[in-house]
């Protein structure tokens, strides 16, 4: 009976034993081997993350081997995809947190190959990447501790979100058309991004001050200084002004700045983007563009008047092609004609909008949110919204031009704000035909700006009691042959983007996808982030 229990018990110190002797890394590897829940995965690269980040040498290059291990290698079992995403946003954290040379060097040497290879690294990586390189710049790369009870970001300091931002401008001239597109989304998710207490460096803002988010929502009380002579009655009166008032706390005034400037580092390379006749006339279009969305860049107002005085100089800027500084000029004019998004009925007679799909991507840019926003207007007082209908923007057919793919990109972005302020379609018949077209997608960046008006498009569906079936069967069928991995998980989205309104056919249909455990789990996880963000 007593030899029955040595060998259990000498197991497990043994096990005890070599974990004790274990690097984060190889436990991490060990894990990524066995497991095939999406948290447990990502809890242990969390973990790589924080011995890369304040291990010894030993175990940082340890992180950094594992990590590089996983995001070229892994790639035989269903999944794998995921574990390399998750590989790749660690190497791009540790390429810029790490406090050991070698291993920032060896990390940025991935990277660089990562972006160029496109032979030996697939596209979905490639993308990844930005992401990762996008979410240090606005703080979220980090790695997660819990302190007194709270979770906190932590491991990203001023100095690396620079370094992360000037290393993506600098790999865009070697990207290639499809990433190149995502990387635009990308810079436009920074210019856009707000300074959160969540995101703000930790050498700025400390636990402490990380704990109190009230103090940095509301501000701090700063009593009133009367001067030695102020008259009784005048302070009486109110003359002073009010006794105390809030005002934002040095932290929050502090990231604010800071992520100014790292704003105003993306829009100044932005302007070399311009300039550069091998950037497409789509991209080149999509950053001017911005120029009617600069109030919403959450930014102080001598930094938003910069933006807008450097906007003044590039529609000057005769390196900038003609065309772009025409579409400049026109999102300026429909800031100073409708606001943004439009708040007034369009200048232009309805009849110039009949086949308004025909007309130059100038007046589109200038008019359509103002036509959309009055069509939004005519469906919630019970009026007929005339021609022409909502969807026949989207349905109508584009030259394969580019300046055809600037059109349609502009309708369905204003489709897609639109709808996410409560347009509806008006024909069903609309459903079927936009699958048809999400099928027929050439390109990512085409497929993508479509997954983007699906996301809004649900309560439509639902406000006119339509079945769904229609678009999410098409939508299957997209995934089902779709080879490339970002385009299965663009139409993926697309589905999971049904969730909250039509639970029960956006599962069946996800369910008739040939989706590996991990990727669904990982798009689930995603959902209830966003929902608690929300």
């Amino acid at each position: 009976m007593r030899n029955f229990f040595i060998l259990p018990i000498f197991t497990l110190l043994l096990v005890l034993f070599i974990i004790g002797c274990t690097t984060q890394g190889r436990l991490t590897y060990l894990v990524f081997e066995e497991s095939e829940n999406y948290i447990e995965l990502k809890t242990s690269m969390e973990e790589l993350k924080i011995e890369g980040y304040e291990g010894s040498n030993q175990q940082q290059f340890s992180a950094l081997k594992e990590a590089r291990y996983i995001s070229k290698h892994m790639d035989e079992r269903p999944g794998d995809s995921v574990r390399r995403d998750l590989a790749v946003s660690a190497l791009v954290f540790l390429a810029f947190a790490s406090d050991d040379g070698d291993v920032n060097d060896r990390s940025l040497s991935r990277l660089e190959t990562l972006l160029e290879d496109e032979e030996d690294w697939p596209l979905y990586l490639q993308m990844t990447t930005v992401d990762s390189l996008a979410d240090l710049v606005i703080g979220h790369n980090g790695f997660k501790e819990k302190h007194d009870g709270q979770w906190m970001n932590f491991g990203i300091r001023s100095s690396h979100r620079e370094d992360a931002l000037e290393f993506l401008m600098d790999s865009f001239e070697d990207q290639n058309p499809e990433l190149r597109y995502h990387t635009i989304s990308a810079l436009g998710r920074i210019l856009k991004a707000e300074p959160s207490l969540e995101t703000c460096p930790y050498n700025i803002c400390d636990e402490d001050v990380r704990k109190n988010l009230e103090e940095w929502e509301q501000g701090r009380e700063v009593k009133r200084v009367l001067p030695a002579n102020a008259d009784p009655n005048a302070v009486e009166s109110g003359a002073y002004g009010p006794e105390s008032k809030m005002v934002p706390i040095d932290e929050r005034q502090e990231w604010q700045e800071e992520f100014d400037d790292l704003k105003q580092i993306a829009w100044k390379a932005l302007e070399d983007l311009l300039e550069d006749s091998e950037v497409s006339l789509l991209n080149q279009s999509r950053i001017v563009r911005w120029a009617a969305e600069v109030q919403n860049f959450s930014m102080l107002p001598e930094m938003e008047e910069s933006f807008q005085e450097s906007m003044v100089r590039w529609a000057e800027n005769e390196d900038i092609p003609s065309s772009i500084r025409q579409l400049l000029k026109a999102s300026q004019e429909r800031v100073t004609l409708y606001g943004v998004p439009a708040a007034k009925d369009p200048v232009p007679s309805k009849s110039a909008y009949d086949r308004a799909w025909l007309r130059e991507p100038e007046f589109l840019q200038t008019h359509l949110d103002a036509f959309l926003f009055q069509q939004i207007g005519r469906q919630k007082s019970g009026l007929l919204v005339g021609k022409p209908r909502p969807e026949e923007f989207l349905t109508s057919e584009f030259e394969k031009t580019p300046e055809g793919q600037v059109k349609r990109e502009i309708i369905l972005d204003h489709l897609s704000n639109a709808l996410a302020m409560g347009l509806v379609f008006e024909k069903a018949d609309a459903m079927e035909k936009l699958g048809t077209i999400m099928e027929s997608a050439e390109t990512i960046a085409e497929l993508a700006a479509l997954v983007r008006l699906m996301e809004t498009i649900y309560p439509s569906i639902r406000q006119r009691n339509w079945s769904p079936q229609p678009i999410l069967d098409a939508l299957v069928r997209g995934a089902e042959a779709s080879e490339q991995i970002q385009r299965k998980r663009l139409y993926i989205r697309a589905i999971m983007a049904g969730m909250e309104q039509f639970p029960e056919e956006a599962s069946l249909a996800l369910s008739a996808t040939n989706v590996d455990v991990l990727t669904r789990q990982m798009f689930e996880l995603s959902m209830i982030s966003n929902e608690e963000t929300l």
